[in-house]
């Protein structure tokens, strides 16, 4: 059995996962659980090998996402569940409703989940260029993955010391500075920060796993009921805007089943100023099994 760290709301309703983005705690999903009480319990998932979840060993692929999330459900007792999903966890989710359909209610995808890594990612500054050398020797390093497939070490650290208000408004400033994810200083973002997970190897093998799937593809043959939240980038690059809306030109119209909505503000979609999870809300409450 793995070990897999999660909050849960006071909600007594149906229940949903909430799955963050690459780099932060499951927490950082809690005014997404806020707006969903009492009608939904929600859990807030550590992602593997992020933080105190334990992480996969060996190569890991796209379906191998969505399993990690049957087991959580099978963890919990939980025969299926609403699932809702930021920037990676968003492609996390988006895996589950491809390859355990019958394990998802409904499906909310936060800015993630419409758009493929970039062959040489731009956000990875000058790492982007040694992108494919990583992923061949992840590749090479476990030829024999399908057999080997398990849990990893837990990451070295499980539990995390309270942390400073002082290390909190660092971490907030830092965050702040990179304007174009349209971040704002509130209650919910230093909640998000009150401690540092951690990103074992076995956590960015999540990464390697989105950069070797061609996830509009992906998202184009779903077949649970989805919402895509998507960020304008109102401040960001025109280059960047463009490819958002290219993005999104295709799913309206190959996908026009699927429910759209736009958000004037950056990747992080659901910690805009004007709030969008009503919309969410509402979503999953359209979309409830009787």
């Amino acid at each position: 059995m793995c070990s897999i760290f999660y909050e849960e709301s006071k909600g007594t309703g149906s229940p949903a996962i909430f799955l963050p983005g690459l780099g932060w705690p499951g927490r950082m999903g809690k005014n997404v659980a806020d707006e969903l009480m009492p009608d939904f319990h929600t859990y807030l998932l550590d992602l593997p090998g992020v933080g105190r979840s334990d992480g996969l060993r060996g190569t890991l692929f796209f379906a191998d996402m969505g399993d990690w999330v049957a087991r959580v459900l099978d963890e919990l007792g939980l025969s299926s569940a609403h699932v809702i999903g930021h920037s990676i966890g968003a492609a996390m989710g988006l895996a589950t409703a491809r390859k355990h359909p019958e394990r998802v209610r409904s499906l909310v995808l936060l800015d993630g989940g419409y758009r493929s890594v970039p062959r040489f990612p731009i956000e990875a500054g000058p790492l982007r260029y040694v992108a494919p050398l990583l992923d061949w020797a992840d590749r090479l390093g476990t030829p024999l993955r399908r057999k080997k497939h398990g849990f990893a070490n837990p990451v070295e650290e499980k539990t995390f010391p309270a942390r400073s208000d002082e290390e909190i408004a660092k971490d907030i400033t830092l965050a702040l500075e990179r304007g174009w994810y349209g971040l704002t200083d509130d209650s919910y973002l230093r909640h998000a920060c009150e401690y540092s997970p951690k990103t074992s190897v076995a956590g960015m093998r999540l990464m390697l796993a989105l950069y070797r799937t061609n996830v509009p593809k992906e998202l184009l043959q779903v077949q649970v009921p989805t919402l895509l939240l998507y960020g304008t980038r109102p401040h960001g690059e025109e280059r960047e805007q463009a490819e958002v809306e290219r993005h999104i030109k295709l799913v309206r119209q190959c996908r026009p089943d699927i429910s759209l909505l736009s958000v004037e503000w950056g990747h992080y979609v659901h910690w805009a100023t004007t709030p969008v999870t009503p919309f969410i809300r509402e979503f999953l409450i359209k979309h409830e099994e009787s």
